[in-house]
């Protein structure tokens, strides 16, 4: 097996499911993070929000983003995929369902006319598990593996 296979085999284990990441933009040269819901599958994390937020709004200027959860960080490209009832939108909106009922579906209308759906493709990133490291370029389907050990010296 590739170390890309293998790569992308433990970025699906860990993220294709809700999970919570900071995202950082960049809208009118201004960095801006927050925390966000993403849910991860082949190569793209998708996030539910509303078109008016500021994370849509600058990533309509600017689509480029970074993603991080503890140690693991991603950077890429997002589009806006518009309402989740686009018929286009349907097999992801199912998948989103099911991943983020808990806090997505719960809270926000999902009839709502705002609601978007965000969609990140992952150009690299760096993410760990049971001690062995994962530094990828999705783009060029490369990936190094090595060992790692996370000591935060808590």
């Amino acid at each position: 097996m590739s170390n890309y296979t293998k790569a992308m085999e433990v970025v699906t284990d860990l993220f294709s499911k809700d999970t919570v990441f900071a995202l950082a933009t960049i809208g009118n040269k201004l960095p801006s993070v927050r925390m966000i819901d993403t849910y991860y599958e082949n190569g793209y994390f998708y996030i539910i929000t509303h078109g008016e937020t500021q994370k849509a709004k600058d990533i309509a200027v600017n689509s480029s983003v970074a993603l991080t959860k503890d140690m693991h960080r991603f950077v890429g490209k997002a589009v806006n995929l518009g309402h989740p009832f686009k018929p286009e939108n349907r097999d992801i909106r199912l998948k989103l369902k099911e991943a983020v009922r808990d806090r997505i579906f719960n809270r926000d209308d999902e009839f709502d006319e705002d609601l978007i759906i965000l969609k990140v493709k992952v150009q690299t990133g760096f993410f760990y598990k049971d001690d062995v490291g994962y530094d990828v370029n999705f783009e060029q389907e490369t990936a190094e593996v090595f060992e790692f050990g996370v000591d935060l010296g808590l």
